[in-house]
């Protein structure tokens, strides 16, 4: 009967040398996994938080800036509503007004990234929200994680213009036509809203992000209004026909 042979420790010394080589080629493996992790969890929260500021204009929501009519000061004031600005209520054609927060779902001192930093934001381009990377340092920029990124010096472009042709039976921007925007100011209703009586050009605003209740007057022998509702997305222009019947004589 044969006996049981034991490992010799040069079998033992090899087959240690070829698991410290498999270790050490799975630890930068594992450390890349963590920091793509890390990365990527990052990159999330701060669209989180830009998405608190901004909204998802595609499901009719505008986030603090629809609410309020401009950015927060920090992004403490997503979590709790500041000094100054008005409590949310609806105004002219139900559109609503106000601060409505919660925006995020977590404290601001919960807010940092996947290496522990706390977010800058607005510092160097109002609005913008950045984090330092792994290295911790703002500025070796090329490991900084930022959104939104502006090639230019300017701010987050908070308004958009809103271009608006009115048919008054079918006659385009007929004179005796008057347009009047409402906008948010401070999270309520300017009382004096936008207006524009220009004639054959059509009528352009230059407005928040946000919903908007548009009020088109229309005066010959009789005056003819109409209340709608329109969607501005920052940075952007949008173009908006209105269309009103009415009995009067139109004035091309």
């Amino acid at each position: 009967m044969l006996g049981k042979k034991g490992f010799t420790i040069i079998e033992i010394v090899v087959v240690l040398a070829i698991i410290t080589i498999l270790l050490a080629g799975m630890v930068p493996m594992g450390f890349q996994y963590l920091e793509s992790r890390r990365e990527k969890a990052t990159r999330q929260e701060i669209r989180e938080i830009y998405n608190a500021i901004f909204g998802n204009p595609e499901k009719g929501d505008f986030g603090y800036v629809g609410d309020v009519g401009a950015l927060p000061s920090s992004p403490d004031d997503l979590v709790a509503k500041p000094g100054g600005v008005s409590s949310f209520a609806f105004h002219t054609n139900s559109v609503g007004y106000g601060w409505r927060g919660p925006y995020l779902d977590k404290d601001t001192g919960e807010l940092t990234d996947g290496w522990g930093n706390a977010y800058d934001y607005g510092v160097v381009k109002t609005g913008q929200i950045r984090s330092p990377g792994p290295d911790k340092d703002f500025s070796t920029t090329s490991d900084n994680i930022i959104f939104p990124y502006l090639s230019t010096d300017g701010a987050v472009e908070v308004n958009g213009i809103l271009q608006i042709t009115v048919f008054v039976n079918d006659v385009p921007n007929p004179q005796g036509t008057t347009v009047e925007v409402y906008y948010a100011s401070n999270g309520t209703e300017n009382a004096a809203p936008l207006s524009d009586s220009t004639h054959s050009d059509g009528f352009k605003f230059d407005t928040h992000h946000g919903i908007h209740a548009v009020k088109v007057t229309h005066v010959s022998d009789t005056t003819t209004t109409k209340l709608v509702n329109v969607q501005v997305i920052g940075g952007r222009q949008v173009s908006e026909e209105i269309f009103i019947r009415t009995s009067a004589v139109v004035n091309p």
